[in-house]
């Protein structure tokens, strides 16, 4: 026997995650879960794992801290 009304339960769009530690947590939990139900993306996590440090260290180079005065500088 089938409800007409949907599911009462917590929604994922309910789930206030932050861009801090606690999102992180719930990033690599979430690849987790999907890692252990389906391990042949074991190779597409390495890749974009490996994808994302690349990228990471060329912005770290790109913005690096210490030279400000080449940076646009936008006031409102």
């Amino acid at each position: 026997m089938e409800s007409k009304s949907p599911h009462r339960g917590i929604d994922m769009h309910r789930l206030p995650v932050g861009g801090d530690f606690p999102g992180l947590v719930f990033a690599v939990g979430t690849a987790l879960i999907f890692l252990i139900a389906l391990p042949a993306l074991w190779y597409l996590v390495v890749g974009a794992l490996a994808v994302g440090l690349v990228i990471a260290a060329v912005l770290q180079v790109i913005y690096d801290k210490k030279d400000i005065s080449r940076r646009s500088v936008f006031k409102i």
